[in-house]
């Protein structure tokens, strides 16, 4: 899969910081979507110059016994991050979908907050947004003090791969307009 980046140059540190999606589960030779026994998860790594970027030992989230890895959240896909320099405890906020960790949120997807882009609040359903959330979810703002805008990939099967827009004054679960 192509990881689902999202690259943000940090202003208060000057580093470039960026999450990515890893799969991990059987080696299945020309088969993908993810199936039974995969997980997805989200890594992290910054970077002071946006060419090297090394891999640290985070000790976050266990893998496999070991929290020697860069992972910041497991059981999440498709993971979009945005930069809220306007809020302390959210200052980083996430979209995406959450097998396994948020079983409740299939459907709707959800939303999390970071005040350091490395420690993650727990998944909160969106509840009012339809959309497969199996792609590369994206939040930010319209402009300075506008609305959060959501992209996501449609839920309507019978249109086809579709964009998924929605809209909302704040960043919480159930004020999604679509």
């Amino acid at each position: 899969d192509d990881g689902y980046p999202n690259v943000v140059l940090d202003p208060a540190t000057g580093t470039y910081r960026v999450w990515h999606t890893s799969y991990q589960g059987p080696s299945i030779p020309g088969f993908f979507p993810a199936t039974e026994g995969w997980e997805q998860m989200v890594n992290y790594r910054e970077s002071a110059d946006g060419i090297h970027w090394p891999m640290p030992s985070l000790g976050l989230v266990s893998y496999n016994g070991s929290k020697n890895n860069n992972i910041v959240l497991g059981a999440a896909g498709g993971f979009g991050v945005t930069l809220d320099e306007s809020s302390v405890e959210c200052r980083w906020k996430g979209i995406g979908q959450t097998p396994g960790a948020a079983p409740q949120c299939t459907d709707s997807g959800a939303v999390w907050c970071s005040p350091d882009g490395l420690n993650w609040t727990t998944p909160r359903c969106i509840g009012s947004l339809s959309s497969r959330w199996d792609t590369h979810n994206n939040i930010f703002r319209a402009r300075r003090g506008g609305p959060w805008v959501v992209l996501s990939r449609s839920a309507n099967f019978s249109i086809g791969r579709q964009e998924s827009r929605g809209t909302t004054q704040t960043f919480r679960p159930g004020n999604y307009s679509q």
